[in-house]
């Protein structure tokens, strides 16, 4: 007998959707574990059965240890209240969600204290766990959104002892979202690379950090990375540590300002680059830092770094590459990057660590504000120059770039308030590039359209013939409003500038 065919479609809908999708409310001041955590209708109402705990923190009992979680779920914190230290370490409960059905930890904007939403907080009130304080236990597919994370304290140099840690074995589609990471610190001042805010170095693919804001400005040392082996990071705002992120796979869109030393003397860049994979990193925005900008290396790994600007690192280097991990068949492409490196300084350095040559690098587009002379050192630091300090490249390409002195781009209007953009078509980047459109793919998709500045300004679309301007930007009569560079968090969780 055949089905008839709205049976079939109900059969079929069963079997596409989770058959126990919930959503559970969580309140530390009133709920209770003892409840079910299912609203009656929903968490902002009356009768929300809210439960004290989220699954898998410390302290969780009754039916909050014992309820199953399942594909689709959502676990939603009332927004003002506070979570104290006691709460954690807190390790999410061993299920993973599913393609389009990933598992939500976050909030529902109408329901908070107080007159209007503010974000949930945890405060781990710099209470050593010896252990991460959010572990996401290596389930794929979940989500945390929309939290404010605070006053955490790694012991040591533990390895990924962060604030929230991915999970010690491989895991896919890990997403952390519009929240607010601020204030940790190291309880017997150590620092590694693999400590600070979010840890996903067990990703396989599909990791996500976006539209946060990271700021250890009120520490009086840096103490770690925002972000350490996402797959992907992208529109956050990092300020106040001593690292940015280390071996992330597409870096784009972020600002990354304001750095300061570890308390140990390492780790100190905005990007740290450890695996074989490729680095793709452009749109970010990276200044006042005291080490090198970009540490790349590593060995058969290509890196594509575009549309990004630099300025005032400590090391007068924007870029450095180490030839001491054995570089292989390591490509470096640098294209329509805007680079200050303060002084006499370089945009790139080969540093010579005694393994040879590295392979091949293309600058193409670029535009570097230095004092060095001649422009080949202000733009590159090799051994064509200076083959003390500096690594040979064997294949070296430099096209179309523009150096400039401080004091000639200064007279021109390039300058720090304004990002460095140029302010007259005469300018000295304007209409002196070599147009990429042909390489507008791949890794190199977004080439043809200019820089975002960190996500704060529309990017201008290149021109698909004719000179592109070098430089990270399209040049373009400038606006009354001005920029700057200073970030916030709006209720919505995006890192806005103002």
């Amino acid at each position: 007998m055949k089905l008839p065919f709205i049976l079939f479609a109900m059969i079929a809908l069963a079997f596409a959707t989770p058959a126990y999708a919930a959503t559970y409310c969580v309140d530390f001041a009133s709920g209770s574990d003892t409840s079910t955590g299912i609203p009656a209708t929903n968490c902002h109402s009356a009768n929300n059965h809210a439960w004290q705990h989220a699954p898998g923190m410390t302290g969780c009992t009754g039916l909050c240890n014992s309820t199953t979680l399942n594909p689709a779920d959502r676990i939603l914190f009332k927004g003002g209240i506070t979570w104290t230290s006691g709460a954690f370490p807190w390790t999410i409960k061993a299920v993973s969600g599913t393609s389009g059905n990933a598992i939500y930890y976050g909030t529902d904007v109408l329901w908070f204290t107080g007159g209007s939403f503010t974000r949930p907080i945890f405060d781990f009130s710099f209470v050593g766990y010896g252990t991460s304080a959010i572990n996401f236990n290596s389930q794929s597919y979940i989500t945390l959104d929309d939290i404010e994370v605070k006053n955490y304290a790694y012991l040591g140099a533990h390895f990924n002892d962060c604030m929230l840690n991915g999970g010690g074995s491989a895991y896919t589609n890990q997403t952390v979202s519009n929240s607010f990471f601020h204030d940790w610190h190291s309880t017997d001042a150590q620092d590694g690379a693999h400590n600070g805010a979010v840890c996903q170095d067990n990703s396989t693919g599909g990791s996500l950090v976006i539209h946060n804001m990271m700021n250890n400005t009120a520490q009086t040392s840096g103490y770690g990375a925002c972000v350490s082996g996402a797959d992907e990071i992208a529109f956050n705002s990092c300020t106040g540590m001593s690292q940015g992120n280390l071996d992330c796979i597409l870096v784009h869109d972020n600002i990354f300002a304001n750095m300061k030393g570890s308390c140990c003397g390492t780790h100190e860049n905005v990007y740290e680059q450890v695996g074989t994979h490729p680095v793709t990193f452009y749109n970010n925005v990276y200044h006042d830092y005291p080490a090198e900008g970009l540490f790349l290396g590593a060995p058969n790994s290509n890196s594509f770094v575009y549309n990004n600007i630099c300025w005032n690192p400590g090391s007068n280097t924007c870029v450095e590459i180490d030839t001491n991990f054995s570089p292989g068949t390591s490509i470096a492409k640098f294209y329509n990057n805007t680079w200050v490196p303060g002084g006499s300084g370089y945009a790139l350095r080969i540093v010579q660590r005694g393994s040879g040559a590295y392979p091949t690098v293309t600058m193409e587009n670029n535009h570097v504000i230095s004092d060095g002379t001649p422009a080949h050192e202000a733009l590159i630091c090799d051994a064509s120059w200076d083959s003390t300090d500096c690594a040979a490249v064997t294949t070296l390409t430099l096209t179309t770039n523009t150096t400039m002195t401080n004091a000639a781009a200064m007279a021109q209007g390039y300058v720090a308030g304004n990002l460095f953009a140029p302010t007259l078509s005469s300018n000295g980047t304007v209409s002196t590039g070599t147009n990429l459109t042909g390489s507008c793919s791949g890794a190199l998709t977004q080439l043809c359209s200019d820089t975002s500045a960190g996500g704060i300004r529309t990017p201008v679309l290149r021109p698909a013939s004719g000179a592109w301007d070098t430089g990270a930007y399209e040049y373009q009569a400038p606006t009354s409003s001005g920029s700057s560079y200073s970030g916030s968090l709006t209720t919505s969780g995006k890192v806005t500038i103002q």
